[in-house]
């Protein structure tokens, strides 16, 4: 399974949060995806864009999700 995944400590800074959608978008775009992820150190989230979907999930608890996948 093919899976878009950017990892950052915030999403809060203008910049830098235009920067990790880009990439990862630039990266659903390659390879086909209607979702991405984004894991960050603390701030959950949804983002629709038309078509796509990004997660926003911290670490622990993408960590404890995925323990035992």
């Amino acid at each position: 399974m093919v899976q878009a995944i950017q990892v950052t400590y915030s999403m809060q800074d203008g910049e830098m949060h235009k920067r990790e959608l880009n990439g990862l978008l630039e990266a659903m775009e390659e390879y086909q995806l209607n979702t991405g992820l984004i894991i960050t150190d603390h701030e959950e989230k949804e983002i629709d864009i038309p078509g796509k979907t990004i997660t926003i999930v911290p670490a622990w608890k993408w960590l404890l999700e995925n323990k035992y996948k």
